[in-house]
């Protein structure tokens, strides 16, 4: 009965490690598409650290019965999220209400736009004010840059905010990626690109009116000061990608964790194992 017991109480405890490592430390996604691709290819399931930017632990579970946005605490990380890292985060769904959560709604693309970043697309090519170096998977960018211009004229996909017909994937912004604290002057672009981002945080009615004012529960505006950072993100399979250029900016409490690896993979037709992508590094 003694070493029973033990053997009982030892499977619990690694039991516990299990989820508590899921939760606090890492935890597997499987991909079903080839937007990251050749990165991230279908049948890839990749590993994804939580220790980089800190796991989050909701403080209640009541957003899984209302819809309403989960309240989010996020455990101390190593560092600060960086251009070109990998993450996986839950998809930010647009609607009524603004940006809404979905918990079981996960996708995977690359950090492009950090808080704070005016991003642009200049000749295929992304751009960040003030920043020299490279952003974004090059080859897919360099395909884009050879592309006709009649492939963009006569795409029915809209750049994001969808209010200025000439954007396309080649040229578009600038635009900046909100950061909290800052504020943005309203206008005929800046209310569209930030419209989804106010309700959101506000839980107001945000308007323009007849005159042309902005209006956030009523109460006209000219400005507004953002409560949350967000990351602008991109495929690296640059032309199929759905991605920060089509569906907007993705707030922080979203992200789940940077993608290091290729946990295992499988030729999802097959079925067969592709072990030389096991451990590939991302």
């Amino acid at each position: 009965m003694k070493w029973a017991f033990r053997l009982l109480l030892l499977a619990a405890v690694l039991f516990a490690l299990k989820y508590l490592a899921w939760i606090f430390v890492w935890d597997r996604f499987p991909v079903p598409t080839d937007s990251m691709a050749p990165t991230i290819v279908p049948g890839d399931r990749i590993m994804v650290n939580k220790l980089v930017f800190g796991a989050r632990i909701y403080r209640s579970f009541g957003f899984l019965e209302d819809g309403s946005e989960p309240d989010v605490w996020r455990v101390p990380g190593w560092r600060e999220l960086r251009r070109n890292d990998i993450v996986v985060f839950n998809f930010p769904n647009i609607g009524e209400q603004g940006i809404h959560f979905r918990i079981n709604q996960a996708y995977v693309k690359r950090i492009v736009g950090l808080p704070g970043d005016t991003i642009s697309a200049v000749g295929g090519y992304y751009r960040i004010a003030g920043y020299t170096d490279t952003v974004g998977y090059l080859p897919a960018q360099r395909q884009i840059a050879r592309m006709p211009d009649s492939v963009f004229r006569n795409s029915p996909h809209r750049i994001y905010p969808w209010c200025v017909p000439q954007w396309t994937i080649r040229d578009f912004g600038p635009l900046y990626v909100p950061r909290r604290g800052a504020t943005v002057q309203l206008d005929s672009l800046s209310f569209q690109a930030y419209l989804p981002i106010m309700r959101r945080e506000t839980g107001m009615e945000v308007t323009r009116d007849t005159a042309g004012g902005y209006r956030i529960g009523g109460r006209p505006v000219a400005e507004y000061r953002f409560l949350d950072d967000y990351y602008f993100v991109g495929g690296d399979n640059g032309m199929v990608s759905f991605d920060s250029r089509y569906f907007g900016f993705v707030p922080e409490d979203y992200i789940v964790g940077v993608a290091t690896r290729v946990w295992d993979s499988h030729e999802p037709a097959t079925g067969d194992r592709r072990w030389r992508r096991y451990g590939k590094k991302l």
